[in-house]
């Protein structure tokens, strides 16, 4: 992430055992509040993205092999029934959520 940003309180919001993910690097190192994630039985993970010519690399090989990703498609009118869904731990790989308004 590009912008230095007060990460305390995305830590904060995360439900009991909940995870905090970065995908891909930020620019600088943020501080890691421990008794915010250690009394809510917290984690941090992360993962690496490729860098942008691995990124066209894969893009070609999924356009060349037909690969799509699998998701279920919402629309945003529906976003209560969707976050249901997802909370259920029904959805399969990725619920998305399509503006209809």
């Amino acid at each position: 992430m590009a912008v230095d940003l007060d990460w305390q309180p995305y830590f904060e919001a995360l439900a009991y055992g909940g995870n905090f993910h970065t995908v891909g690097a930020v620019m600088k190192p943020f501080p890691v509040p421990a008794f915010t994630l250690i009394g809510g039985d917290r984690s941090i993970s992360g993962s690496a993205t490729g860098n942008p010519s691995e990124l066209r690399t894969l893009m070609k090989f999924a356009g060349r092999s037909k690969v799509a990703p699998t998701t279920e498609l919402f629309p945003m009118s529906q976003i209560n029934e969707a976050l249901k869904h997802v909370r259920e731990g029904k959805a399969r790989y990725r619920a998305v959520l399509k503006a209809d308004f």
